[in-house]
């Protein structure tokens, strides 16, 4: 039982870590088009 609830809360924690970094990385995804339509404009 110990193992199983140690496994458990560690995947949860990879989890969590792996959405902050979604959360993190996608608004940097949906920049870099624009801002490489802002460096084709000048």
């Amino acid at each position: 039982m110990g193992n199983i609830s140690t496994s458990i809360s560690t995947s949860a924690s990879v989890n969590q870590k792996m959405a902050k970094m979604r959360a993190v990385k996608l608004p940097i995804m949906k920049r870099k088009p624009s801002d490489s339509r802002d460096h084709a404009m000048f």
